[in-house]
């Protein structure tokens, strides 16, 4: 746990270093979709129905 000027010192310098290094480089391209149950996990997770 942090106080509020902890968590507000850290919240800035995370957005600091998000912004300086751009956006992250993967070591592989994502799927162009996903099938399956592994398409079920990802709605799931984004909050939508598994139904297709």
């Amino acid at each position: 746990m942090t106080s509020s000027a902890a968590t507000e010192r850290f919240r800035a310098a995370l957005d600091e270093y998000a912004r300086d290094h751009g956006a992250p480089e993967f070591d592989f391209e994502a799927p162009e979709r996903y099938r399956g149950v592994y398409r079920d996990r990802r709605r799931a997770g984004a909050g939508y129905s598994s139904n297709p």
